[in-house]
């Protein structure tokens, strides 16, 4: 996301990612209020409202590391165009075994479509 800000690109694939390090300390230590703690800049659900260039977010519904909840907080986020992802039945690490011919439609037709488009600038 990082990157995406700051270089000319066409379009962002977040797979399997979560809204800031606070927001993953609560879920993995819901009953230990680290956030305070927390100094990670790890902060993604205030800068992806700041990239308009074409987002596909994809999220298995089984995601045992990243829940999913944070991927769908995240995309609500994120400014338009976007489109979300649901991986049925996929944890953190098998993605692209549980998706099969589908997960990899789903990416050939956003990066078909996004090539189409021209390079932007997201300078913040």
């Amino acid at each position: 996301m990082e990157t995406a800000l700051k270089n000319p690109v066409r379009g962002l694939i977040l797979e399997s990612v979560f809204t800031s390090a606070a927001d993953m300390s609560r879920k993995i230590f819901p009953l230990i209020p680290l956030g305070w703690a927390i100094r990670s800049k790890l902060d993604a659900v205030n800068k992806v409202p700041k990239l308009t260039l074409p987002k596909l977010f994809l999220h298995g519904d089984k995601d045992e590391i990243v829940p999913y909840d944070l991927g769908r907080k995240l995309y609500q986020a994120a400014a338009d165009p976007k489109s979300f992802y649901t991986i049925k039945g996929a944890g953190h690490n098998d993605t692209y075994i549980m998706g099969g011919r589908d997960y990899y439609n789903a990416l050939d037709v956003f990066i078909t479509e996004t090539l189409k488009i021209p390079m932007t600038s997201q300078k913040i």
